[in-house]
């Protein structure tokens, strides 16, 4: 296993809001700031491409492999190939619920990063999936 990184949002979301933003994939070019294309489906087994255009590097595409989904809770995520060297191996995103009816959105990758730093690693990565959660929770009140 390679190092896992972890990094948690709170969202003024219920759960269900956020996970069927999650899996709206249709949706994500008109509130996704990275990913501006997703072909697949999201079941297990499947494989699922996303076009992505992160800024400062050109636009690449990633390969995933559906794991387990576990409905309004958790999508495991395996890399399969990318148009450009990432250190992604796996990703597991889950919708953990609050008290309050919230969420926390989790972003769980398992990463081999060696020498090389990538280029959505580090503080680049993190400032990324601020940026999308930030547009995750957007979305939910743009659709209320």
């Amino acid at each position: 296993m390679g190092d896992v990184l972890e990094t948690r949002f709170e969202l003024r979301a219920s759960p269900r809001e956020v996970w069927d933003v999650l899996t709206d994939f249709e949706a994500y070019p008109s509130w996704n700031p990275y990913v501006r294309a997703v072909a697949g489906e999201l079941d297990e087994g499947a494989s699922i491409t996303l076009l992505v255009t992160p800024p400062d590097v050109d636009e690449f595409t990633v390969g995933l492999k559906v794991g387990k989904v576990e409905q309004a809770r958790s999508i495991e995520l395996f890399h399969e190939s990318s148009s450009l060297d990432i250190a992604l191996r796996r990703a597991v995103i889950e919708v953990e619920p609050t008290d309050e009816g919230t969420s926390v959105l989790v972003f769980r990758r398992e990463m081999e990063l060696g020498d090389r730093p990538g280029p959505v690693l580090g503080d680049r990565g993190e400032v990324a999936l601020e940026m999308l959660a930030t547009a995750l929770e957007a979305r939910v009140r743009q659709l209320r």
